[in-house]
C-alpha cells in the first residue's frame, strides 16, 4: 500500500467533509467524528482485504471515502440516504487523477456507492 496515495486520500475527503460543515447542523465535532469513523472503516478493511486476499489500497481507498457524500448539502431524507452515489461522483474524478485506471475507479467507486 503506497502511503503518499493514503495521505492524498485522506486530505481530500478532510477537504470534503469541511465543505459541509454548515449543512444540517454540522459542526466541527460532527465533522471530526465522520473523519474518524472513516479510519475505522478503513481499517477493518484493511483487514478484511488482507484476509481475503483483495487489493489492500483500493479497499483502505473506498473505505476511507465511503461517507464523502456527506459534504453535499441534502435537499431531502432520500438524498441523505444516497450519500454513497453523491461519494462516488465526487470520487471519480479525484481517483483518476491519483492515476489509477478506469476498470479501479469503477470498483473503488462501486464500493463507495454501495455503501449506503
Amino acid at each position: 500500500m503506497r502511503k503518499e496515495i493514503i495521505l492524498k486520500v485522506e486530505k481530500f475527503l478532510w477537504e470534503n467533509l469541511v465543505k459541509g460543515i454548515n449543512y444540517k447542523g454540522n459542526t466541527q465535532r460532527s465533522i471530526e467524528y465522520r473523519f474518524e469513523h472513516s479510519w475505522r472503516v478503513a481499517n477493518i478493511g484493511r483487514k478484511i482485504a488482507q484476509a481475503e486476499g483483495f487489493d489492500e489500497e483500493k479497499m483502505v481507498i473506498a473505505c476511507l471515502l465511503h461517507d464523502l457524500g456527506y459534504a453535499v448539502d441534502f435537499k431531502d431524507h432520500d438524498d441523505h440516504q444516497c450519500h454513497g452515489r453523491y461519494g462516488a461522483k465526487i470520487a471519480r474524478p479525484f481517483l483518476l487523477e491519483l492515476g489509477y485506471s478506469r476498470d479501479d475507479v469503477e470498483e473503488i467507486c462501486y464500493g463507495i456507492a454501495h455503501s449506503c
